[in-house]
């Protein structure tokens, strides 16, 4: 069944409302609901398991570190020998402080983008 002419340019002129009545089936809602979103980050239970915390000259000594290595690229500082920083699977090293606050959004490596969560990781720890 076509419209004709005139009905297809009344509904172009009309604007295009929901009205109480006119709301969709609760069955199409329930099947296109998303579901919640774990939160984002790295929690802080896993991130000790994940980058331990050592000193920076502590994580060159055991080449956990990639030698190029010189500074914290969170904050753009070099990396002081005593200082504290948690290194990730990936060999890159940031301030403990700088990290922490980057894992409360994000499990990605900032330099790499290597997520730090997979499980593949497990056996370089």
């Amino acid at each position: 069944m076509a419209l004709s002419q005139t009905e297809a340019s009344e509904m172009d002129q009309q604007p295009f409302s929901l009205l109480a009545g006119d709301s969709l089936p609760f069955a199409f809602m329930a099947l296109h609901t998303p579901e919640p979103a774990p939160p984002p980050g790295l929690p802080e239970a896993r991130r000790d398991a994940v980058a331990p915390k050592m000193t920076f000259g502590e994580a060159c000594e055991e080449c956990l570190v990639h030698p190029s290595q010189t500074e914290c690229t969170i904050c753009i500082s070099d990396l002081c020998s005593h200082e504290i920083v948690r290194t990730l699977p990936c060999q890159h090293a940031y301030h403990a402080s700088c990290i922490d606050q980057w894992f409360a959004r994000s499990t990605l490596c900032p330099n790499c983008k290597t997520d730090v969560s997979d499980a593949k990781h497990a056996e370089l720890l």
